[in-house]
C-alpha cells in the first residue's frame, strides 16, 4: 500500500477546509464569487465553441487504424484464433478530447492550484467535466449508434462521457475493428489479445482513443517478505523487523497532528480493489493495535468477485483498508470491488467507478502494470482518468512499485513485450498522480528492514 496519508494529514485536509470556509463566506464577497462563477461559465462556453460539427450518423466510411492499439507479444505462442462465439463483457471504449479541449483543460488545471485565480480550488462534478472537456452529447449519441449497429450491448456511460462500457462477441470485436482476437501462451499462462492494431470508421477517429482487448491485468504491488519466520515479526532468527501503527506514525510525525486532532475526520479515503475482504480480518487488525472501529464500507461493481485467497488481490484489498484506518483513524474508508471482465481488468473498472462517482477525496491504488502493456488505449484511459480525478479535486496516490525502473521485469510483469528492463507502472506514469513506493527504513545498528504488518 502507498505510505501516502502524510498527504492526508496537510494538505488535502487544509484544501478540504477551505472549501468549507468558502461555504460560509460573509456576503461581502458575493459579488467576487458571482464574477468567478460568470469567468467559469464563459470558459465553458468558450472550450464548447472551439470544437467541430458533430460527426452525425456513422455509415459504412472508410477505415483509420489506430497505431499500436495491440500489444507485442514477441515471446508468445499463438494458440489460434478466439472463438468467435466468446463472450467479451465490460470492454471500455476509450473517448478523446480534442486538441482545444486538451488545452483548456491544462488551463483550468493550473488555476485550480493557483492562489488568487477565480477557480482556485473551484472543483468541478463529473456533470461539469463532461460539459467542458467531454463530446458532444449528439457523438455520443453517434458512437452508441454505431455501437448497436455492430451487435453490441452498450451498458455504462460515463457522466464525463469520457467511456462508454458495452459487451458482444469475439466475432463482433473482429468484424466492428477490424481485428483478429487469439489466444496466446506465455510463461506457462493462457491469454487473449487482438492480434493486430484495430480499425474504427473514419468519421469516429477524431472521437476515440481506441478500447484495451487484452487481459493482461494489473498486479498487486505488495511484495512478501523474504524472512525465515511467519508472520515476519521481529525475531531472534530473522533480520526483518515488522512496522505497526504506533510505529508509522512516529516516523512520519503524524502524533502532533493527532493531538490537533487532524485525524481525517470528514475526509474519504477510496481504495481500488478487485476481491472482497473479511470483515473479521480488519477488525482483529484495529482491535490488536487499539484503533477505532473502522470498517470500509464495501462497494461491489457488478457482480461480487470474492475473497481471493491465493492471487493477492484479497491480500491487498484487506492491507490496504487496514493501513488507510490506521494512517488516517478518522476517515471513512471506500473499498471499491470489481470483477474484472474478459478483456478489462477490474482494476480499472474500480477506478473508473471512483471517479465517475466523484466518490472520495483521496484515492489510493496499489496495482501496477507496465506502461508498455497498456497500449495505447490503456495509457490514455488512465491519463483521462487522473486528469479529471485531478479537476474533481481527488488526490490520487498510486504504488510506484519497489524495484524502481526495472520494477516490471522484477516482478515478471515485463514478459511479453520485449522492451528491455527500463519500465515503470503505467498507473502511476500520468502528471495527475503521486506514485509513492520504494521506501526502506534505515535502522542504522539494528540492521535489517522493516515491514508492514
Amino acid at each position: 500500500m502507498p505510505n501516502h496519508f502524510v498527504a492526508l494529514q496537510s494538505s488535502d485536509l487544509v484544501r478540504r477546509a477551505d472549501n468549507q470556509s468558502r461555504q460560509t463566506r460573509p456576503s461581502g464577497l458575493f459579488p467576487f464569487a458571482f464574477s468567478a462563477l460568470l469567468l467559469f461559465a464563459l470558459t465553458a462556453v468558450a472550450a464548447a465553441q472551439l470544437e467541430s460539427k458533430p460527426v452525425g450518423r456513422v455509415g459504412d466510411t472508410s477505415g483509420v487504424t489506430i497505431a499500436h492499439s495491440s500489444l507485442l507479444l514477441r515471446n508468445a505462442t499463438n494458440l489460434g484464433p478466439l472463438d468467435e462465439a466468446q463472450q467479451l463483457d465490460r470492454m471500455i471504449l476509450v473517448l478523446k478530447m480534442s486538441p482545444q479541449r486538451r488545452k483548456a483543460l491544462a488551463t483550468l488545471l493550473d488555476s485550480q492550484q493557483t492562489r488568487g485565480s477565480a477557480n482556485y480550488h473551484r472543483w468541478l462534478t463529473p456533470d461539469e467535466f463532461g460539459q467542458q472537456f467531454g463530446p458532444a452529447p449528439q457523438d455520443l449519441a453517434s458512437i452508441q449508434s454505431w455501437l448497436g449497429q455492430q451487435g453490441f450491448q452498450v451498458g455504462k456511460v460515463a457522466q464525463s462521457g469520457m467511456w462508454i462500457e458495452f459487451s458482444g462477441t469475439a466475432g463482433q470485436v473482429n468484424r466492428a475493428f477490424q481485428t483478429r482476437m487469439r489466444r496466446y501462451q506465455i510463461n506457462g499462462e493462457t491469454h487473449i489479445a487482438n492480434a493486430s492494431d484495430i480499425s474504427i470508421p473514419s468519421a469516429l477517429a477524431p472521437l476515440v482513443e481506441g478500447v484495451p482487448l487484452h487481459d493482461f491485468f494489473s498486479k498487486p504491488m505488495f511484495v512478501h517478505s523474504h524472512s525465515h519466520g511467519s508472520p515476519a515479526i521481529t525475531a531472534p532468527w530473522n533480520s526483518v523487523h515488522a512496522m505497526i501503527p504506533g510505529d508509522f506514525a512516529t516516523i512520519y510525525d503524524l502524533n502532533q497532528l493527532y493531538k490537533a486532532g487532524l485525524n481525517g475526520k470528514g475526509q474519504t479515503i477510496a481504495i481500488v480493489a478487485e476481491a472482497d475482504i473479511t470483515p473479521s480480518d480488519i477488525s482483529a487488525f484495529q482491535s490488536i493495535f487499539g484503533l477505532p472501529s473502522n470498517l470500509p464500507n464495501v462497494i461491489e461493481d457488478g457482480t461480487a468477485p470474492g475473497v481471493d485467497l491465493s492471487l493477492g488481490y484479497g491480500t491487498e484489498a484487506t492491507i490496504d483498508s487496514e493501513w488507510a484506518s490506521a494512517a488516517a483513524p478518522g476517515a471513512a474508508i471506500d473499498l471499491v470491488v470489481s470483477e474484472p471482465g474478459t478483456t478489462t481488468d477490474g482494476i480499472a473498472l474500480s477506478a473508473l467507478y471512483i471517479v465517475d462517482h466523484n466518490l472520495a477525496q483521496i484515492v489510493s491504488v496499489s496495482f501496477g502494470e507496465c506502461e508498455q502493456e497498456l497500449g495505447t488505449a490503456g495509457n490514455a484511459m488512465w491519463n483521462s482518468l487522473w486528469a479529471q480525478a485531478a479537476a474533481q479535486g481527488m488526490s490520487v496516490f498510486v504504488a510506484s512499485g519497489d524495484d524502481g525502473s526495472v520494477m516490471c521485469n522484477a516482478g515478471g510483469m515485463d514478459f511479453e513485450t520485449g522492451y528491455g528492463p527500463m519500465s515503470v507502472n503505467g498507473l502511476a506514469s500520468t502528471p495527475y498522480t503521486t506514485a509513492v513506493g520504494g521506501t526502506e527504513f534505515d535502522e542504522g545498528a539494528n540492521g535489517g528492514s522493516a515491514s508492514t504488518f
